[in-house]
């Protein structure tokens, strides 16, 4: 399925940088954390329409998933925390799996991936079906080693969301689909509200297949 994100309202994905942010250890900051983002979403909330969506976290990173009329709300926002804004960039497109198998989810880690598209954000529906159903099809052929959820379109950038039993499996496994090559992939450790996500039940060390960014 595909789905245009409304001219009034927009999500945005922000990316921070916060330095072993996904260390178990680091459950209370995690929760102080989140706190402070609720604090400064809820001093904007009077004339604002900023909402947080969703969380992410990697071993340095946080993803924010947020909901805004603006980038510069976004930004007033991430200004009252402590977090470091890598960037924000603004969804042109959703693409969202209608076969992925969530009963996979509990036995598997969570990833992002990220792959540079040049004016992928420009594609017609037409080409956006034919990405989604590229998803849908690895998900038939690779069951149990490979799910993907959905996927965030932006300007020149796609973010995947899947899950597999390791990077290296799904790297090997995204290669063979005809987007461009793998940029990054992250695993997700936790949902920012310091409790473990509940999709990742195991825990294990980044790897870095071939050179491709993993952390």
């Amino acid at each position: 399925d595909h789905k245009r994100t409304s001219d009034m309202m927009k999500t945005f994905i922000v990316e921070c940088s916060v330095a072993g942010i996904g260390k178990k250890a680091r459950e209370e900051a995690r929760e102080e954390l989140r706190e402070t983002i609720d604090c400064a979403v809820d001093s904007q909330a009077q004339g604002s329409t900023v909402a947080l969506l969703d969380t992410h976290v990697t071993a340095n990173k946080i993803f924010l998933v947020m909901e805004a009329a603006t980038e510069d709300e976004v930004l007033q926002v991430c200004n009252d925390t402590s977090v470091s804004v890598d960037q924000i960039q603004c969804v042109r497109w959703a693409l969202i799996s209608r076969t992925a198998d969530r009963g996979f989810f509990q036995s598997l880690r969570k990833y992002l991936v990220t792959r540079d598209c040049p004016f992928i954000g420009m594609c017609t529906e037409d080409e956006q079906r034919r990405m989604a159903a590229v998803g849908e099809q690895n998900n038939r052929i690779f069951g149990a080693t490979l799910q993907w959820d959905c996927s965030f379109v932006f300007d020149n950038t796609i973010m995947c969301v899947a899950y597999s039993p390791s990077a290296a499996t799904l790297l090997q496994q995204a290669s063979c689909s005809d987007l461009p090559p793998v940029k990054s992939i992250y695993q997700v450790k936790y949902k920012l509200e310091g409790k473990k996500d509940l999709d990742n039940q195991v825990n294990a060390s980044p790897v870095s297949p071939n050179g491709i960014a993993c952390t």
